[in-house]
């Protein structure tokens, strides 16, 4: 049915532009739950984009991922795909973990730098701004205060 895998992989895509650098070889493949695209090789179910770069560009090296640099999942064009850490895959997204990363500031307009981030040592994770637990521990005390005046 298909000459290669290469055949196998475009017979089935619509290439569209979508702003990137160049357009995007766009899977009409069946899709799993998280977005990204699949097909059969050698009888196991593979996705799409692992299959395209792997075989337009080499082995994806122990340890990484493939990251989508158009940012669509059902992108499958070699030129889009870069392997990198989990990590950096993340930070690249639209995540929240992203998002936080990203931050500059906290919502009142405070540094989110390594001074004014507070971790808890029991949430490592959440972040919070010190200048703002400050503010908000002024104004309980102050409540307080003025409760029992």
């Amino acid at each position: 049915m298909y000459g290669t895998i290469r055949d196998k992989i475009t017979s089935r895509i619509d290439v569209v532009d979508a702003g990137y650098l160049t357009p995007c070889w766009i899977s009409n493949r069946s899709e799993h739950t998280n977005g990204y695209t699949k097909l059969g090789v050698d009888g196991k179910t593979l996705l799409t984009h692992r299959v395209a770069y792997e075989e337009w560009r080499g082995e994806i090296p122990d340890g990484l991922v493939i990251d989508h640099l158009c940012r669509n999942r059902k992108c499958c064009n070699p030129d889009h795909l870069e392997p990198v850490t989990h990590q950096v895959n993340l930070l690249r997204g639209e995540t929240l973990t992203a998002r936080e990363a990203a931050q500059t500031h906290c919502l009142r307009g405070h540094p989110s730098d390594a001074i004014n981030t507070y971790r808890s040592p029991s949430k490592p994770d959440i972040r919070e701004c010190r200048a703002c637990r400050a503010d908000s521990s002024r104004a309980q005390k102050e409540r307080r205060r003025q409760s029992t005046s």
